[in-house]
């Protein structure tokens, strides 16, 4: 199950889910998940899909695995021999998005298992390197909760929906919240030229005033095209999200 040190792609193991053993298999731009399972009446499960009936084989990109993290606990799985039912677990957190609302994601779990230890952490330590080496992830953000805004939800919005997301994917967030009107602006401005290059970009939390402010220190910054190479992002937590939601 563990390959040659000398051939990084084309890795292969055996797992196992809930609803059957899987073949997955390694390359440089994702993973191929496949059931081995062949019969006529089996249907295949995936979490990161909402058609009832899906393909046995399931192509995962890199760019859209949130993260992949080993379960330090050994559980029974159901359905195997005595003697294999102990098994060691691995879990991939995969994002979801809906056609219909491109911008909206949900992340999807899926857990792997494997009587190997040493199986199952060296496909974690595998998968978290091809994540690292993925030059457009966000590794620092700056961001902007505004607590008084709207219904005065920023808070736990970035709490209980944004920031464990962002821990998952190992991203290293520095969070202000602001005070008055202008201070996410002005606090932009001010930034030196090193700041703005150790960022990836800026998140607002709260509503289109607060990622208004975002925009006009970008744009009326005195280093603008470090500026400009920043990316914005728009959390909803306030009475309009105009910008989130078109």
């Amino acid at each position: 199950c563990k390959p040659s040190q000398g051939d990084p792609e084309g890795q292969s193991a055996l797992f196992r889910t809930k609803h059957g053993q899987v073949a997955v298999v390694q390359d440089v731009y994702g993973l191929l998940i496949e059931y081995t399972n062949r019969r006529r009446s089996f249907c295949p499960v995936w979490p990161w899909r909402t058609k009832s009936r899906e393909d046995v084989l399931q192509y995962v990109p890199y760019e859209e695995i949130l993260c992949a993290r080993y379960l330090p606990i050994r559980r029974h799985r159901a359905g195997l021999p005595g003697h294999l039912r102990k098994q060691h677990f691995l879990e991939l957190q995969v994002l979801q998005r809906t056609r219909s609302r491109p911008c909206q994601w949900s992340i999807q779990r899926l857990e792997l298992s494997t009587e190997s230890l040493e199986q199952a952490k060296y496909w974690v330590q595998q998968i978290k390197q091809r994540l690292q080496a993925q030059a457009h992830r966000p590794r620092q953000l700056l961001v902007f909760i505004n607590p008084y805004g709207g219904r005065r939800k920023a808070r736990d919005v970035w709490k209980k929906a944004a920031e464990p997301v962002l821990t998952a994917g190992s991203v290293q967030c520095q969070v202000i919240e602001t005070t008055c009107q202008g201070h996410a602006e002005g606090f932009i401005k001010g930034l030196c030229l090193q700041q703005l290059q150790q960022l990836d970009g800026i998140v607002a939390v709260g509503g289109d005033g607060m990622f208004s402010e975002l925009l006009t220190g970008v744009l009326q910054h005195r280093h603008l095209d470090a500026a400009l190479q920043l990316r914005l992002a728009h959390i909803p937590a306030g009475s309009t999200d105009a910008v989130a939601c078109t």
